[in-house]
């Protein structure tokens, strides 16, 4: 739902400036997220809590839209996720902290108050299930930070699915990506750097992950047992990184 005019609107004061989503909201047909100019804000954030995209449904993000989430919160997907952001910056589709101030502006209106790093929570990041259908979960030119921060989780979960990253930013989180089960994300041409934990994490190796033509941070390739001499960001057994 959107208002058909929001010609006279305006926010002030302390009142959060992003578009609010429900708690604990469930999508149950195909919406697309368009770009939002509103009182004022060109380009205004989406504000989510806990979401689910069930599995007869498919959630698709035009690019350039910002999505924020409040900590722990993060996207369940049971069918089909389509972030497919141009290579341009003002183009990107950006997943991130509500307290980041660095995309969509101050969106919780304290000013230098708060950000990611002093709560050491982040949200929650993207989770792809078992019943997510992988021609349908495609991520692209997008930037995601700041999820999973404290515990163990990651920009981006997969339970036994398999979706397709490219050309995306996983920085400042606690995983990049953590593949559990039968999963085998492509994981191609990303930039995955200053994680906490593990860039990639492919927890049953199942599958050996394609994660090739990445930059982890430094010319000498990842870190992991099988490069001796990389000391960009760690990742597990199991990827073919080179």
């Amino acid at each position: 739902s959107y208002p058909t005019s929001t010609v006279a609107d305006s926010i002030s004061g302390t009142t959060y400036k992003a578009i609010g989503i429900l708690d604990y909201e469930t999508l149950v047909q195909d919406v697309t997220l368009t770009k939002r100019n509103f009182a004022g804000i060109n380009n205004i954030p989406y504000l989510f809590a806990h979401y689910t995209v069930a599995s007869n449904a498919i959630l698709t993000i035009n690019p350039g839209v910002i999505l924020k989430f409040f900590g722990g919160c993060g996207l369940d997907i049971n069918k089909g996720l389509m972030a497919i952001g141009g290579s341009t910056p003002d183009s990107a589709i950006v997943f991130t902290d509500y307290r980041d101030d660095f995309y969509g502006g101050d969106s919780n209106s304290d000013s230098t108050a708060s950000n990611p790093y002093n709560y050491y929570s982040g949200w929650g990041g993207i989770t792809f299930e078992d019943q997510s259908l992988d021609p349908d979960c495609i991520l692209k030119y997008c930037v995601i930070k700041y999820a999973g921060l404290s515990y163990g989780g990651a920009a981006i979960t997969t339970n036994n699915a398999s979706p397709t990253i490219t050309h995306t930013t996983l920085m400042n989180d606690y995983n990049g990506v953590t593949a559990n089960g039968a999963s085998n994300p492509l994981v191609n041409n990303c930039d995955i750097y200053q994680n906490s934990s593990y860039g990639v994490n492919n927890v049953n190796k199942s599958f050996t992950i394609d994660a090739t033509n990445n930059w982890w941070g430094d010319n000498s390739g990842p870190k992991v047992s099988t490069n001796p001499g990389g000391t960009g960001q760690s990742i597990t057994a199991g990827i073919n990184y080179t």
